[in-house]
């Protein structure tokens, strides 16, 4: 790969594919996520239900090195939930250094339908190395909780202390849903 391809891959930091799996062999002993941030707020969370005409916020990207301490997560899935009388609370934090991503979500849910109240709590731990792409951030995991099999993809804006972190991913309780989570955001 010429200089010039690789300064493209490594935008912000991000580690070329190669290195990235070497990295992540290496560190693979270690806890998936690693000490959360302190201090952490408690998270609240709210449903909104995915028609044609719903719109999920896009990301407008930014710095999305440092410290993110969720706030606010909205769960935007196409599942008839009963909005107003499912809940959802936890944590959730990402860390974006040069080199890697961290993050852990730990949630508890209870989702009511027709059929009746469905609770559990899921947590999702990642740790590895990324590629940016614009507003999206290709992480590739060194370890996740579950397993992942492929790039677990981060989009975000950053703004002066706070922003927005949106993922797509499949847990027992909710599914295939897209999360937007509110964030303090802290440069490091």
């Amino acid at each position: 790969m010429d200089a010039t391809a690789s300064d493209a891959a490594l935008s912000d930091g991000g580690l070329d594919a190669a290195t990235a799996r070497t990295d992540a062999a290496i560190d693979a002993w270690e806890p998936c996520s690693g000490s959360a941030p302190d201090p952490l707020p408690p998270l609240a969370g709210q449903f909104v239900l995915v028609d044609a005409t719903t719109r999920i916020p896009s990301q407008a990207g930014g710095s999305a090195i440092g410290v993110w301490r969720g706030e606010l997560v909205t769960i935007y899935a196409a599942t008839p939930y009963d909005t107003s009388a499912s809940r959802l609370s936890g944590t959730a934090w990402v860390v974006v250094s040069r080199n890697d991503v961290r993050a852990a979500i730990d949630l508890d849910v209870a989702i009511v339908t027709s059929a009746g109240t469905t609770s559990s709590h899921e947590v999702i731990e990642v740790r590895g190395a990324y590629l940016r792409d614009g507003v999206t951030l290709h992480v590739t995991p060194g370890c996740a909780s579950p397993e992942l099999h492929t790039t677990f993809d981060i989009d975000f804006t950053s703004g002066d202390s706070s922003g927005t972190l949106r993922l797509q991913v499949t847990t027992t309780a909710l599914g295939a849903v897209t999360m937007v989570i509110r964030c303090e955001h802290t440069s490091t």
